[in-house]
This record gives C-alpha cells, structure tokens and sequence, in this order.
C-alpha cells in the first residue's frame, strides 16, 4: 500500500460525501488500484499529476510556490465515477 493511498482512504472515511479528492503524486498506477478496491474512496478519487518539481530531492529544497502557474493533468479511469 501507498502512503497516498493511505492517506485518500482515511480521508474519504472521514469526508462528506460530495467531497473530492486528489493527489500530488507523481506515478499513479500504484494509488489507483489501491483505492479502487476501497468503494468509499474510489467514489471520491480522481487521480492528479501536476507538471511542477525538479530533479533535486529533499527538505532544503522545498519550495512553498512549487504549484503556482502549473498546469496539473486530471487522470480519470474508467472507473472514476465523475
């Protein structure tokens, strides 16, 4: 299991349910089929990618505008209710 995966099924427990959740992830296949087998959180996901980021890694190059003027791509499945 995922730590994304993780955190979407605990949030979709606890969410109301016209809620929608996402993700900053970067590789999907993993988070979708983890929550495709949870139906709460399946109704309530739709995967994300946003184009931001760099090769460098690690806290000292956190950058708190990392998303600001990106464009993220919605990944639906076909199993993505809306």
């Amino acid at each position: 299991m995922t730590g994304i995966a993780d955190a979407v099924r605990l949030a979709a427990r606890h969410a109301p349910a016209d809620v929608l959740i996402t993700d900053a992830g970067s590789t999907k296949r993993t988070i979708v089929e983890a929550i495709e087998h949870d139906a709460r959180a399946q109704r309530v996901f739709v995967g994300a990618h946003p184009i931001a980021g760099s090769e460098r890694q690690g806290a000292k190059f956190a950058d708190d505008r990392l998303f600001e003027g990106r464009v993220c791509v919605v990944t639906p499945t076909e199993r993505t209710p809306c």
